[in-house]
């Protein structure tokens, strides 16, 4: 549907930051879900936006089911939790500093709290809950965040500002920040501090994770997720299966590679 995302394990992912870690330009990672993908095709802006990320790994059941489908078979789910946990093995391995932006007030202090408890050697250097704003942000809660980022020296920064708005606000500040890597990370902090509770394993992997949160926040999600979310899987899965079918000698959907 025009949203491009990398076909990778999640231990390829460990080896392309491990590898971005090491040239030290600035990149920007962006976990692609099924409301990423919504937003794209509802704002261009924003798909290019994601088509120009560094990494694009597939958080989202129905993503990988598709990848597989067309024979991307290494093709595996990748969420926030999963990039935190593996980047505090590398800080614990090799000395990176991580930064967490975001979350509800006190929320990334927690999670920093629990990170350092679950990798002993681990390096966050900075944890903040910035006050809640529209983007673009104020002047002075921008001007604190960046402050706050250049002073702690921190190589990877993980941002939970939800999406839209932390793609946005790393795209427009990834190159100013003196960090590495930088990846928005959605409710991450809240699931791993159990804020929000995870679905159980079964529903995450038959894809279902979405109907316990649901369930969980009816009023919030409602909307999102059987509005726009469900009958964009839908959608997407019939467009799929159609691009297996070639019309006058050329696929309806052209694979990238």
């Amino acid at each position: 549907m025009g949203t491009y995302a990398h076909a990778i394990s999640r231990m390829g992912t460990v080896e392309v930051l491990s590898r971005f870690l090491q040239e030290g330009r600035p990149r920007h990672v962006v976990t692609l879900n099924v409301d990423f993908l919504h937003q794209a095709n509802a704002w261009p802006a924003f798909k290019q936006l994601l088509n120009t990320a560094d990494l694009a790994v597939l958080d989202g059941k129905p993503l990988v089911w598709v990848a597989k489908y067309l024979g991307f078979t290494q093709s595996e789910r990748v969420t926030g939790p999963d990039l935190i946990h593996a980047c505090a093995e590398l800080s614990v391995q090799e000395g990176y500093r991580l930064f967490f932006l975001g979350g509800a007030d006190g929320v990334a202090v927690r999670a920093k709290n629990l990170i350092e408890r679950r990798h002993p050697g681990v390096q966050i250097c900075g944890a903040y809950s910035s006050p809640p704003a529209d983007y673009p942000l104020p002047d002075e809660i921008d001007g604190e965040i960046v402050r706050r980022i250049r002073e702690a020296r921190a190589d990877i920064l993980f941002v939970a500002f939800g999406c839209p708005k932390q793609e946005l606000w790393i795209r427009d500040h990834v190159e100013s920040l003196g960090v590495t890597i930088a990846v928005g990370v959605g409710g991450s902090f809240n699931f791993i501090t159990g804020v929000t509770p995870r679905a159980p394993g079964l529903l995450q992997n038959v894809g279902l994770e979405w109907l316990y949160r649901l369930y969980l926040e009816p009023k919030r999600l409602w909307r999102r997720y059987l509005c726009a979310d469900l009958p964009l899987v839908l959608k997407l899965a019939v467009l799929e299966v159609i691009g297996r079918v070639r019309l006058f000698g050329r696929p309806v959907i052209e694979i990238v590679s």
